[in-house]
Formats: structure tokens, sequence, C-alpha cells
């Protein structure tokens, strides 16, 4: 079987479709980009640009499992800290 079947076609979003997929506005887009947090933008011609749909949706993915896990650090750390003040205090049996 030819493995460029199995390819999805390359979607170009342009900002508006960006900005509502990630909830993020204009300035905000171009800030993270040009810090290199966010993808880069592609020309598509002369007069416009747009984003790669796997690289916005790559970001998004990455964005939600680094919230994941910082909920779960912050939880374990939160548990771990009221269970040291526990330590050493008297408890009725």
């Amino acid at each position: 079987m030819d493995a460029r079947l199995n390819v999805r076609p390359i979607q170009i979003l342009r900002l508006p479709e960006v900005c509502k997929t990630t909830g993020l506005g204009r300035s905000m887009v171009y800030q993270l980009e040009a810090e290199q947090r966010f993808p880069a933008r592609v020309r598509i011609s002369e007069r416009a640009v747009g984003w790669v749909e796997e690289e916005i949706q790559g970001w998004l993915a990455e964005r939600i499992q680094r919230a994941e896990l910082d909920y779960l650090f912050s939880s374990v750390a939160a548990q771990t800290s009221l269970a040291e003040n526990y330590v050493g205090l008297p408890f009725d049996d």
C-alpha cells in the first residue's frame, strides 16, 4: 500500500481561525510567535500568511498536557505540604 494514501492533506488556518481555535487574540498570537512559543506562520501568497493546522493542534495538545501535569504536581505538593504539617502532632486514637 502506498504510504501517501494515509497522509492527511495539509490545512492552512488564517488568523481568525487560529484565534478561534486557540482562544487567543491576534496580538497574543503574534507575541507568542515572536517569542518562539507558538508555531511560525507560513507565507501562502505575496500578501497572505497562515498557520499549519497540525502545528496549531500540536501546540494546543502540549498546553493541555502541561496544564494537566501542573495540576497533578501542585496537587501532590499540596498534599505533601499538608502531611508535613501534621508530622509530630499528637493524635487521639
